[in-house]
Formats: C-alpha cells, structure tokens, sequence
C-alpha cells in the first residue's frame, strides 16, 4: 500500500512542476545561466591545460627519439678499415633491437602527442 501512495504522491508532484513550468522556465534560465557559464569557463581552462601537457609531452618524446637516433647513428658508423676486404656480419645486438623499439615508441609517441595538440 505504501508504493502505491508514494507512486500516487510523485504523479501529484510531477503535475503540478508541469503546470507551474510555464511559469517558472524564465527564472530558472536566469539562475542556470551563471553556473552554465562557470561549467563553460572550466571545460576551455581544461582544454588549454590538455594542449599545453600535449605539447610538452610531444616536444619530451621528440627529444628522446633525437636521442636515441643519434645513439643509433653512432653504433652504425663504419669502423676504420680492416685488413680483411669483407667486415663479418654484425651479431644481432638486443640492445640495438630495444633502442630501435624504443625510437618507434617515441615516434608514435610523438605523433599522437602532436595530433591531441593538432585537434585543439
């Protein structure tokens, strides 16, 4: 019996908000105004701080990919000329392997930073 009356007691509610609406839709756009441009203020202050953290975030991996290419362009230099007219195949190095994930890390890194900040 008690849903039935707080079902009852919602309805009544709910028809008089509706036939006072008419009414009352002017105050309540002037008292939503102020909070409306408040939630406005906050998202655009939000979104200029995201475009500053893109830009530092991509400029950080563009760095460490300059970095780790110019590791990658020293290890590659030639070696001064042998005796032997043929150098031997090179052993494969996991620590070039790494270095060169980690330079396509950066790069895509990079790439989505500069997109987010791209967007903006």
């Amino acid at each position: 019996m008690v849903p039935l009356l707080l079902f009852g007691a919602g309805v009544a509610v709910g028809l008089g908000v509706a036939a006072m609406a008419p009414g009352l839709m002017p105050q309540v756009a002037r008292a939503a105004r102020p909070a409306a441009k408040e939630a406005l203020k906050g998202a655009l202050l939000g979104y200029a701080h995201l475009r500053v953290a893109a830009a530092e975030a991509a400029e950080a991996a563009s760095d460490l990919m300059a970095e780790v290419q110019h590791e990658l362009d020293s290890a590659a230099r030639p070696a001064p000329a042998s005796a032997s007219p043929e150098p031997a195949p090179p052993a494969p190095d996991e620590a070039g392997e790494a270095a060169a994930r980690a330079a396509a890390a950066a790069r895509a890194a990079a790439a989505a930073a500069r997109a987010a900040a791209h967007d903006g």
